[in-house]
């Protein structure tokens, strides 16, 4: 298949919404982590009996995504973290991703061609900013 880069990059950044949250798009995700913590909080609150996680999961997915929920393995049952007790853990992941887009703008401001410069694999100016700025 021939594909110009602009088509290329189109193609494997495409926007999206799904079911499953390590799927999904980087435009979409922190909605998936939006929609988890949002239950996980009310359920610690007191708003949210468990037995009600489905029907709020789904309909969080329908408003926010514009999914439908086939079924609860597919759902709310998706993800090892509250089966697990790992409760307050989704933002987290949203946090992370924050800092990296923060930390990436400051790096392509400060560093010249560091597009260029990772697409070559050459990290040393990249690691010498980080050790400076960040560590």
């Amino acid at each position: 298949v021939e594909a110009s880069d602009s088509e290329l990059y189109a193609a494997v950044n495409a926007v999206k919404p799904s079911l499953i949250r390590v799927e999904a798009d980087e435009v979409t995700y922190p909605l998936h982590v939006i929609i988890r913590t949002s239950i996980e909080r009310a359920v610690v609150n007191g708003d949210l009996s468990v037995s009600d996680i489905p029907s709020a999961w789904n309909q969080k997915h329908r408003d926010l995504l514009g999914v439908s929920v086939p079924s609860d393995a597919s759902g709310c049952l998706q993800d090892v973290h509250w089966s697990g007790l790992a409760f307050g853990y989704f933002p987290t992941y949203l946090v992370g991703a924050m800092g990296a887009a923060q930390l990436a703008h400051y790096a392509k401001r400060d560093v010249h061609d560091f597009d260029g410069k990772v697409a070559k694999g050459e990290f040393g100016e990249i690691r010498e900013w980080l050790a400076g700025k960040v560590h």
